[in-house]
């Protein structure tokens, strides 16, 4: 089976005698969510050339980088796709720090700022239109979307439910404050000199106004195998008696990055 989101690629060798459904590994491709088609639709307001996308046969069309991975992919061998859409960015610490200033900026009634939630969801109907061509393209292939966009929501609108805190939702555990009051300033980021760290990050939905905690990431990956926010979902969990009763708590960031960077606590 084979996993894409907008920014990386996820292969998994199956496991004989399981009518090939069982992963036994998986690799990943890409940078957090920053590849073509993520969060850059979100970049692309500051017009920095830093930002802009580097597959210039696809310059534009972000969500068709999917489709030249998937051609590659479907060359390949690969029957079962699994695509990740992109949250709601207007969400994003980041976006509500910086453009807060803006005047007259629209926002909804969580207090997510409209227009780049607009981007992300034109995104996304993007994307289901590329998969929808997919199909047609390369039949007796299985494609599937998990709904990190509701998955999101679902998350920041009850909060308590997955074991957050709703006061910090949009605060970033790590950063700095001086911008705001939501502990994100772009001047001094999360690992500078001058930077603090929350001593409760599980608690926190947001790490560094960017991205978000391990917490957050642990309860999507513990939805995207049973088929949460999945349009054809199979659920993994229950299908290949995966345990997650230890899930993250064998190992810690420490342990397994111990030369990184330290960040202090104030």
């Amino acid at each position: 089976m084979v996993a894409l989101n907008a920014a990386s690629a996820l292969s998994a060798t199956p496991i004989k005698g399981r009518n090939h459904v069982c992963p036994t590994a998986f690799w990943k491709f890409g940078d957090s969510l920053t590849d073509t088609g993520g969060t850059l639709d979100v970049f692309a307001l500051s017009l920095d050339p830093e930002r802009s996308t580097y597959g210039e046969s696809i310059f534009g069309r972000p969500a068709n980088r999917l489709c030249l991975t998937t051609s590659i992919l479907t060359s390949n061998g690969a029957k079962k796709f699994l695509f990740f859409n992109t949250p709601n960015a207007g969400w994003n610490t980041i976006a509500m720090t910086v453009l807060a200033s803006i005047p007259e900026l629209q926002k909804d009634a969580m207090g997510c700022i409209v227009f780049i939630n607009e981007l992300d969801q034109a995104y996304n109907e993007a994307l289901n239109d590329t998969i929808a061509s997919a199909r047609l393209l390369y039949p007796g292939r299985i494609f599937s979307i998990f709904n990190y966009y509701a998955a999101n929501l679902e998350i920041l609108t009850n909060p308590s439910l997955y074991g957050f805190n709703p006061a910090l939702t949009k605060r970033a555990c790590c950063g700095a404050p001086g911008l705001g009051t939501l502990n994100f300033n772009p001047l001094v980021t999360c690992g500078s000199p001058g930077s603090n760290k929350c001593a409760n990050p599980d608690e926190y939905v947001n790490w560094d106004g960017v991205h978000f905690t391990e917490a957050f990431y642990r309860q999507i990956a513990l939805w995207t195998p049973a088929g949460k926010f999945t349009n054809h979902p199979v659920n993994y969990t229950s299908l290949c008696k995966l345990d997650f009763r230890s899930f993250a708590k064998s190992s810690t960031y420490n342990s397994v990055f111990p030369h990184s960077f330290r960040v202090a606590l104030t």
